[in-house]
């Protein structure tokens, strides 16, 4: 179902929506799609473990994914507002840190070291926590220089982004938009008959 993966938890985020067919397609539109993105972002170390102890209590569970859905949802704007800015213009609209820091008072972090390396986790275990937990990694990259090779796919027909470290990438992702776009232009080049 998520098919864009990228080790950096806030693009992942925003990349549940994508375009086919020329229609928007929302991938967090139900809890349980939700609840498939959290348990896919655990099991790449993404989230660390997060929300696994509501998992257990399925009336918990439906409760806690039905109030975070739509926060999520709104918090995935917000990412995207910032991350597209930087993509196209270099530079954050005013307000964007702001935002994201006032995500983080909501749901102070503490940390744990796990091998190697160290994991925020919410002190606050409802979805204030899970965009806390999205807020810091998001403010860490920024703080990092990092978020200024976040790209946007060369498919004008995919509104995903990347982060290109090399300078040199075109696609989110080689297998999907890369093969689509070489395909189309050798398929331009051919003359008719």
């Amino acid at each position: 179902m998520f098919r864009f993966q990228s080790q950096e938890l806030p693009l992942n985020l925003i990349n549940t929506q994508e375009m086919k067919r020329g229609k928007l397609v929302d991938h967090l539109q139900s809890v349980g799609n939700l609840k498939l993105w959290i348990e896919e972002m655990n099991a790449n170390q993404l989230l660390e473990g997060y929300c696994s102890h509501i998992w257990k209590d399925t009336e918990i569970a439906r409760a806690w994914l039905e109030e975070a859905l739509p926060v999520i949802r709104d918090f995935r704007a917000l990412l995207r507002k910032g991350l597209e800015a930087i993509a196209d213009h270099g530079a954050l609209g005013e307000g964007w840190v702001a935002s994201l820091e006032e995500a983080l008072e909501k749901a102070p972090l503490t940390f744990k070291y796990s091998g190697s390396r160290l994991d925020a986790i919410p002190v606050e275990k409802g979805p204030p926590g899970l965009i806390s937990v999205i807020a810091y990694q998001t403010l860490t990259l920024y703080a990092e220089g990092k978020l200024q090779s976040v790209r946007r796919c060369s498919n004008p027909k995919c509104i995903w982004l990347f982060m290109d470290s090399t300078g040199k990438r075109k696609w989110c992702s080689m297998k999907i938009c890369g093969n689509r776009m070489k395909a189309e232009r050798h398929k331009q080049s051919v003359p008719t008959k």
